[in-house]
């Protein structure tokens, strides 16, 4: 569903990429494509699609907001470190552990699936895939391949 919704299946054009990751946690399955531009090093995730399985949903206004923000943390996540000096952190609150600013945030576009699963919670199962899509596509668009976190260290800018 994330892959039909994104346009898997045309070119995104020049120095942009499409990503896919797909994940299974707490009951809850998960799919998001994300597409981003590059140029050069530094990278912008312009949308996100997500794709939930995470049995009846209800509340969609809510589940929406959930899965939103999932990516929104694992999007900041993916270009922050934490660094320590004897035992304790440098980053000690958000000025200088800064998080994803809302002019940087990606359109995040979700479809939930009304399944007859089992229905569970929407706190980490849309996290755990958001990174791996975001860090496919930048392959995708710029041919570098992220195999850790932050992004930074593959030289990705986000």
């Amino acid at each position: 569903l994330a892959a039909e919704k994104a346009g898997w299946s045309r070119d995104p054009g020049p120095n942009r990429g499409l990503g896919i990751a797909f994940s299974y946690g707490h009951l809850g399955y998960v799919a998001h494509v994300a597409r981003v531009v590059a140029d050069g090093s530094k990278v912008k995730v312009e949308k996100v699609f997500s794709a939930v399985d995470v049995g009846p949903v209800l509340n969609l206004s809510g589940a929406s907001n959930q899965v939103e923000g999932a990516v929104i943390d694992a999007l900041s996540t993916a270009q922050l470190e934490m660094t320590f000096v004897d035992g304790a952190a440098r980053q000690s609150n958000f000025h200088n552990y800064r998080l994803l600013k809302i002019n940087q945030a990606p359109d995040v576009e979700v479809h939930f699936i009304q399944s007859d699963n089992p229905p569970t919670g929407l706190g980490e199962p849309p996290f755990l895939a958001a990174g791996p899509a975001i860090a496919n596509a930048i392959f995708a668009a710029t041919g570098t391949r992220i195999r850790e976190m932050p992004f930074k260290r593959a030289g990705i800018i986000i």
